[in-house]
């Protein structure tokens, strides 16, 4: 590979990067998207978007609401019938 120029922004905000790096996150792009079938050699530019996903627990989320409530008990009690 020849030189790139490689830009990280975090949220919208350039992180700077030294050379070193630079280069490592360059030939690892690179190399893996090369070996994708259908990849041209000649690009010009790659674009790769990266969002984080966030995984919520009821549990959590209604413990944040009410910190006594046991959502388990309360599920149990609203969803399962009484043997």
């Amino acid at each position: 590979m020849n030189d790139a120029d490689i830009v990280l922004e975090v949220d919208g905000k350039n992180i700077p990067m030294n050379d070193f790096v630079r280069k490592i996150l360059a030939g690892m792009i690179t190399g893996s998207v090369g070996e994708l079938h259908g990849f041209d050699e000649n690009w010009k530019t790659l674009n790769i978007s990266l969002k984080k996903i966030i995984h919520i627990s009821l549990d959590s989320l209604f413990s944040e609401l009410n910190p006594q409530l046991d959502i388990n008990k309360c599920f149990r009690t609203a969803w399962m019938p009484t043997l």
